[in-house]
């Protein structure tokens, strides 16, 4: 007989099953299954919504943003994450969405997004973020000298 599952560290069911959702649509995501990874997404947003887990619905809007690209989502996610004054998902969010804005005709807040990312994560010396940024700043600047 199988036993019922439990959520690791005795932690009651409900504060588990909203990331397990974000997880599949991570999982989804990855195999190129937008709809069920869109599907799972709104299961664990309505979910985190339900337990009021700010950190969780920015960390779905923030993945829906980057399937869909809509401004939207990553504008929720950024206000959710400075209603909780999370630094570095602050500048995740705001790196996110300045790497796609590079690629639209919004160069002007892109960099902007991006150097607020970027001075974010020198602040709190996440070296990697702050490197990424570097990199995205360098290949915008070669791809206008080469137009």
């Amino acid at each position: 007989m199988e036993r019922p599952y439990s959520p690791p560290l005795g932690l009651p069911l409900r504060a588990f099953l909203p990331r397990r959702a974000l997880l599949v649509g991570h999982a989804r995501s990855f195999r190129d299954d937008k709809n069920a990874a869109l599907a799972s997404y709104d299961q664990a947003l309505e979910i985190f919504k339900q337990v009021g887990d700010k950190l969780g619905k920015a960390d779905v809007c923030l993945s829906k943003g980057e399937m869909t690209n809509d401004p939207g989502e990553f504008e929720e996610a950024i206000r959710l994450n400075e209603q909780i004054g999370n630094r570095y998902s602050i500048a995740r969010g705001k790196a996110f969405y300045g790497s796609i804005l590079m690629k639209s005709n919004d160069s002007g807040r892109s960099v902007k997004l991006l150097g607020d990312a970027r001075e974010a994560w020198a602040a709190i010396k996440y070296d990697n973020g702050v490197q990424w940024i570097d990199e995205l700043l360098a290949e915008k600047e070669k791809c206008e000298d080469d137009e």
